[in-house]
């Protein structure tokens, strides 16, 4: 099982640009009428910026003496926007995640999408005030991080790992294109997808959770949909290249060219196929839920150990919001 202490990403932490300005911090409170603590930037977006936020404490916290651990357990992220052309983005997005939630109770495809909390809509606040919405915070690291190692290694992904995400996100993205929700999400890029490690699957894996529904459609035709699952296709195939690089490096232990075993992994069709035929999706699936055995069984022990190793290579490469910078940030607000 993969088990990895990783704490929140700062947005670019190879500078302090995660610190909050104080204009920033100003903002924030106003957006929200200070109900959360602003503790540091933690992405920036098309339709607002999202900080890593705690609720104000309605008591006096030295009183309960709040660690490092409760903290942590109670980190959530908040999306606040206020220029006119984002907030109507973060507005629709808004929407969207609150007609997703209202119908995903239940459904194994809810823990890979985001769980709105509490939010403040644009009708709400009329035409100068700030549309701000909070969700719970996702602990690890985004997917393009996995790719980043596998360019810099120069080491293709494990298969079972790429076989995981695909098995995880495809469900949450059928879901989503379901009847009864016709949600498009939009931007189905490797940047909007958070790999959690603190939350680990029955498998083993890290949890994988679709973020950023600045650009979803909502209610989107059967055509739409289609479209955006060729999109996301797409990028599983890029994943599962990442790191493979040109003949003959690429060759497999059989001399072949192992580029396109994920295509080989669908029975040789192609994206489009793919995308339009509810058997082939099947019959993938089945291929891949086997690959995620044997990773279970440990049978592939090296594969395993390679699924750890890149997860583990993330945080060498990238570093990640400091317990002092919780802890700190957390009493100098209470303090003010």
């Amino acid at each position: 099982m993969v088990k990895m202490n990783i704490q929140f990403e700062m947005y670019d932490p190879h500078k302090t640009n995660g610190e909050l300005a104080a204009a920033e911090v100003d903002m924030f409170k106003s957006a929200t009428s200070g109900k959360y603590i602003p503790i540091a930037i933690a992405g920036t977006g098309g339709s607002g910026n999202v900080f890593f936020a705690l609720p104000k404490p309605t008591s006096n916290p030295r009183t309960t003496n709040p660690n490092i651990a409760n903290l942590c357990t109670q980190m959530i992220t908040v999306k606040v926007s206020n220029e006119r052309g984002k907030r109507d983005e973060l507005a629709r997005e808004i929407k969207a995640l609150t007609h997703i939630k209202s119908r995903k109770h239940g459904t194994r495809a809810s823990i890979h999408l985001l769980h709105p909390l509490d939010y403040l809509s644009a009708e709400e606040v009329g035409a100068n005030g700030s549309v701000w919405f909070s969700m719970t915070a996702v602990p690890g690291f985004r997917m393009v991080r996995l790719e980043d190692v596998a360019e810099n290694d120069g080491r293709p992904l494990p298969k079972p790992l790429v076989a995981e995400e695909y098995l995880q996100l495809s469900s949450a993205v059928r879901f989503l294109h379901s009847f009864e929700v016709r949600v498009t999400k939009g931007e189905m890029q490797s940047i909007n997808v958070m790999v959690s490690t603190t939350s680990v699957q029955s498998t083993g894996f890290p949890t994988f959770t679709l973020i950023d529904f600045g650009m979803c459609k909502n209610p989107a035709s059967a055509l739409e949909c289609d479209v955006e699952w060729k999109h996301f296709c797409t990028m599983m195939h890029a994943f599962a290249n990442a790191g493979i690089v040109t003949l003959p490096a690429s060759l497999n232990e059989h001399g072949e060219d192992d580029r396109d075993w994920f295509v080989t992994a669908m029975g040789r069709c192609d994206m489009i196929a793919l995308a339009l035929g509810t058997r082939t999706r099947a019959s993938l699936r089945g291929r891949l839920e086997g690959l995620r055995g044997k990773y279970r069984d440990g049978i592939t022990r090296l594969e395993r150990e390679e699924t750890e190793r890149v997860v583990k290579n993330v945080d060498l490469y990238y570093g990640k919001m400091s317990d002092q910078t919780i802890l700190g940030t957390f009493w100098r607000e209470l303090e003010e």
